[in-house]
């Protein structure tokens, strides 16, 4: 067929040119079964008409004589004949005209298409059965007919054709559960080709939350800053995130980040000076975000003071000393009356507090190096006990033997080389639980080296009761049964 506007070829099943856009008028095909219907519905129903007019000449079955007409014209009405001529001829064009209305909506309508489609895929001719299904969603836009035409495009190897009808699919106004289906299957094409960077693409605008859950590895998610950008008086300490696994990698200076870029693993401590600090996020697959910048400007130089938490003073129950250190600062402190520093005890957990009179001295120190003023503090502890450190240490000694940890009056253990000393370290109170003695095991070798086993044990300050003493972190501490 040619197209009567520009005379390009059309290919048979088209309902409009490709080449010029113009849309086909339609002239429906009346097979040979058509006319015959026809025909028999015109002799039948003129044939029952004669007869009523002119009964003598029609004593005959209706059906009888197929042409009508020939008996008609042996009568002899005169002018009555020709009103029922003109009134046959009327009838059998309406007659006509129904029978051939029908044949066409049949052949336009939309389940007409749909079987036509199918046929045309048993017989493998997968173009014609596209052409079929197109023409049945211009009858009626429906999901499920664009899925048939990409599986075909697909079968057919023509995978940009199927993308682009899938995404049709996505971005049409259909149900929830056929954008899933259409979103399944082009995220199927794009891993089958490895192109990570049209997944995430297709995630980006995707709002079904079934797809984005599935699919969250391949997304990629804009950096996230914990502080506004802006002017501040004090340092800050900036953090950045991103919703889904994977590295955010900055610089400080406005350029772009790469993946050779500093990766961030900790906070970035901004003191004094103006920073353009600009992220980006890398998914597992490579996919890289756009950059996120945010300026700040630090304009006062600022040097953390530390916090000592627990004030001077005197006390009768133990006591830990504890210290608010923020992240990216040390802290270190002496007990001894000298000036602290980095060679001094670094504060890592609350600290016991020792009997008797002790004077604590802390310092600070910030990333680059800069060292805050010096924090004293003046501690007096004298604890009310029923038993004193060395009466805890020999009880614990007489409990090992018992339970066979140590052999009899000794400090020996079955099977191993030198003595074991157990020495007093610390007041500890346990929430819920009392105060204990800490006690520290110590392995003496035959050369008169101390090894710290590892081994602590608590005695109750009161009852003596023993325990195993279990570190869990940040000074906090368990106690074991044994």
């Amino acid at each position: 067929m040619k197209c009567p506007n520009c005379g390009a070829a059309i290919p048979d099943g088209k309902l409009y040119c490709e080449s010029c856009g113009a849309e086909l008028q339609i002239v429906p095909e009346i097979d040979y079964d058509t006319e015959v219907e026809i025909e028999k519905e015109m002799n039948k129903t003129l044939s029952g008409i004669a007869h009523d007019e002119f009964p003598e000449e029609f004593d005959m079955e209706y059906d009888e004589d197929p042409n009508i007409f020939t008996m008609l014209a042996g009568t002899n009405k005169g002018g009555k004949v020709l009103y029922v001529v003109t009134a046959l001829v009327v009838l059998l064009f309406v007659i006509g005209a129904v029978i051939i209305g029908r044949k066409i909506s049949a052949n336009g309508s939309f389940d007409h298409q749909i079987e036509l489609a199918k046929e045309y895929e048993e017989s493998g001719k997968l173009l014609d059965a596209i052409s079929a299904l197109e023409a049945a969603y211009k009858i009626k836009p429906d999901a499920t007919v664009l899925m048939q035409i990409a599986e075909h495009y697909n079968s057919l190897g023509r995978e940009n054709d199927c993308i682009y009808t899938l995404q049709e699919v996505t971005q049409g106004a259909f149900n929830a559960i056929d954008k899933e289906n259409a979103y399944r299957k082009l995220i199927s094409i794009y891993l089958d080709s490895e192109d990570y960077e049209d997944i995430a693409k297709l995630l980006e605008n995707c709002d079904n939350n079934a797809i984005l859950s599935a699919y969250r590895d391949y997304a990629v998610y804009e950096p996230e800053f914990n502080v506004a950008e802006g002017t501040y008086e004090d340092a800050v300490l900036l953090k950045i995130s991103a919703k889904g696994d994977g590295h955010i990698y900055y610089t400080l200076d406005g350029s772009t980040p790469t993946t050779g870029s500093t990766l961030f693993e900790t906070p970035i401590f901004l003191e004094m000076g103006s920073y353009n600090v600009t992220a980006i996020f890398v998914n597992g697959y490579g996919v890289k975000s756009a950059p996120v910048s945010k300026t700040y400007l630090i304009d006062k130089d600022f040097v953390f003071e530390p916090t000592i938490l627990t004030d001077s003073g005197e006390y009768d129950q133990a006591t830990l000393i504890e210290a608010d250190v923020p992240v990216l600062y040390t802290l270190y402190y002496t007990t001894d009356g000298s000036e602290p520093d980095k060679d001094s005890k670094r504060y890592v957990a609350p600290i016991p507090m020792p009997e008797g009179t002790t004077t604590f001295k802390f310092v600070c120190y910030a990333p680059d190096g800069t060292q805050s003023s010096v924090i004293e503090r003046e501690y007096t502890f004298q604890l009310s006990a029923n038993y004193t450190p060395a009466e805890a240490v020999s009880h614990l000694g007489n409990v090992l033997r018992e339970k066979g940890i140590l052999l009899p009056d000794s400090e020996l253990k079955p099977g191993v080389q030198g003595e074991f000393k157990y020495m007093y370290s610390a007041i500890y109170p346990i929430s819920g639980r009392g105060t204990y003695y800490f006690v520290v095991e110590y392995h003496v070798e035959s050369d008169g080296n101390w090894t710290n086993t590892s081994n602590v044990y608590a005695v109750n300050v009161n009852d003596l009761s023993v325990y195993k003493v279990n570190s869990e972190g940040d000074g906090e501490y368990k106690l074991i049964d044994f």
